[in-house]
């Protein structure tokens, strides 16, 4: 680490399986990995870059990556502003989208790493934010928190989205909450099941979140009204 034009410069190196040319910046995509095997062996799902990316950026700063190549490992490169530049950010980091209402958003995805990652964006977002890993288990935990936002899963085994949707809808507590399917499907049919079970509004993965705060503020905005 080294203090550097007002920064404090991290460089972080290995001797990994390195990085092509192309690589260099997609790697930080969601989802990307950098393992491009058939086997991948050391692959994950995709979200750690891109999550320190976000995290970095939250306090006015940046990452990059650099390798000589494939088998050449890898150096990542972390600057974040010092002490006496704060003052400058202080704009940069307070985003026009924090809510000035919290909600209580509950996360129902039987994909643990999927949830956990959608959960501390959100945090990040000044949102209060549970997590659970099925259907039955967000009924359940939706009956005792009372949610103003699910976010659910369509693709889960025993209860799925659907299910899960139409079941929390019958109860009096799931009728006027905000309710979003999270799914890797965005085909017309796929929107128009997800309408027909309760959901108000249909979202592909990897989600947009300003596209989500956008949708919370239209809804708001409507429940005021009416």
């Amino acid at each position: 680490m080294r203090a550097q034009n007002g920064e404090a410069v991290l460089a972080i190196a290995d001797n990994g399986v390195g990085l092509e040319p192309d690589q260099l910046q997609t790697v930080f995509d969601l989802f990307v990995q950098g393992d491009n095997s058939l086997a991948r062996s050391q692959g994950g799902l995709g979200v750690g870059l891109t999550l320190a990316k976000r995290l970095i950026e939250l306090h006015g700063g940046r990452i990059e990556a650099q390798s000589p190549g494939l088998g050449k490992g890898s150096t990542f490169i972390v600057c974040l502003p010092l002490l006496e530049a704060v003052e400058g950010i202080t704009t940069a980091l307070t985003s026009p989208d924090t809510p000035t209402q919290v909600h209580r958003f509950l996360v129902i995805d039987d994909n643990a790493d999927a949830a956990l990652t959608l959960s501390m964006l959100l945090t990040l977002k000044g949102y209060e934010v549970h997590s659970r890993p099925s259907g039955q288990e967000g009924i359940q935990a939706a009956a005792v928190l009372e949610p103003t936002v699910i976010l659910c899963d369509i693709g889960m085994p025993e209860l799925d989205g659907y299910q899960t949707a139409r079941l929390i809808r019958q109860q009096t507590w799931g009728q006027t909450l905000v309710f979003v399917a999270i799914t890797g499907y965005g085909q017309v049919d796929d929107k128009q099941r997800a309408q027909e079970a309760g959901f108000d509004a249909h979202l592909v993965k990897p989600i947009d979140l300003d596209e989500l705060v956008r949708l919370l503020t239209r809804y708001r905005a409507t429940s005021k009204e009416t």
